[in-house]
């Protein structure tokens, strides 16, 4: 995952970078944000990681997801933004964290590896992609989500959109 999920203190770097990115690619003046959150963020997606081997073992679907997760439930970002440059979306509760949240990951994930269970490694070399509508309802959707609660169905819709586009990464297909 690019340099994400290396170091408790590069992830909290990580996170700051891509809040000032997002800030600058809204064209946002200012995005008000906790900083203690953030680090309570970080310190919990590797404190309490919900899978066999913790953090260290967890598929990089498994890691953005607990990060999504945590940083929603958290709140960190203060700021709402403006209709005038999120439109609608400003109207759905928490969007600000959801938005910042996705982004993180989708740029975390671009050129990602996985090792497959053959131990064939897989790079990510498409992005996440959205259509409009898959956005709102992503922002709306998540905008409570929970990290006890969500994360193992976030992880999948990660993995899943990440196979749309680098069908190469997955796994066999069966027939239900």
């Amino acid at each position: 995952m690019s340099s994400f999920f290396q170091s408790q203190s590069s992830d909290y770097e990580f996170i700051l970078a891509h809040i000032d990115a997002f800030r600058d690619h809204w064209e946002l003046d200012s995005i008000i944000f906790d900083e203690s959150k953030i680090s309570t963020v970080v310190h919990s997606m590797w404190a309490e990681f919900p899978a066999k081997g913790g953090i260290e073992e967890a598929s990089t679907f498994k890691k953005a997801a607990n990060f999504f997760c945590y940083f929603i439930a958290e709140r960190p970002i203060i700021s709402v933004f403006p209709r005038e440059i999120v439109s609608d979306l400003s109207e759905i509760e928490n969007h600000q964290n959801v938005m910042i949240a996705f982004d993180v990951v989708a740029k975390a994930l671009d050129g990602a590896t996985i090792i497959k269970s053959d131990d064939n490694i897989i790079t990510l070399d498409k992005p996440l992609r959205l259509s409009l509508h898959s956005y709102k309802d992503l922002i709306s959707s998540c905008r409570r989500i929970t990290p006890s609660d969500h994360q193992h169905i976030i992880a999948l819709l990660f993995e899943q959109i990440s196979y749309r586009y680098n069908s190469n990464a997955s796994n066999s297909i069966i027939d239900l």
